[in-house]
């Protein structure tokens, strides 16, 4: 079916849907604190990264996923340095996302 202006698209309809290519929890240390830093679900217990300690995890599922899915292999030396700033972090996980096969067309 094809939509034109005379032919509305009806509410609530996808248009498009999406993986981002880059996600980066924002806040203070205590809000960053009870969120998984791959899956933002709010936990009481989270896991560290046991290297730069600034990022936290439900479980090592998300732990292994953010290493390899979301660059953070790339950035967790600086991060355990504070030389790593947010913009930073996003170029790193978007370069990490397009070098994968499921991104280049």
């Amino acid at each position: 079916v094809i939509y034109t202006g005379s032919n509305p698209l009806p509410a609530g309809t996808t248009i498009l849907s999406s993986y981002p290519l880059a996600t980066q929890l924002l806040g203070n240390t205590e809000t960053r604190s009870l969120r998984c830093s791959y899956c933002f679900q709010k936990q009481s217990k989270l896991l560290r990264c046991a290297q730069c300690q600034n990022v936290r995890y439900c479980n090592r599922t998300c732990q292994k996923k953010d290493w390899t899915e979301n660059g953070h292999k790339l950035i967790c030396k600086q991060l355990k340095r504070k030389e790593c700033a947010t913009d930073v972090i996003l170029a790193i996980q978007t370069l990490s996302k397009l070098s994968k096969e499921e991104y280049q067309h």
